[in-house]
């Protein structure tokens, strides 16, 4: 992906390693997982 492609709005974000990260995380009960990332970084400009 470009630099371009990455600040253009029609580029949407594909989540590719869902289900790995996930069993890496072992979400469960009593369990707190916070994603703080700033995904495509659409929303990060305002």
């Amino acid at each position: 992906m470009t630099l371009r492609q990455a600040q253009d709005d029609r580029s949407p974000h594909v989540p590719v390693l869902i289900d790995e990260v996930c069993a890496a995380l072992e979400p469960g009960p009593n369990r707190l997982i916070i994603d703080a990332t700033f995904g495509a970084g659409g929303y990060t400009r305002r």
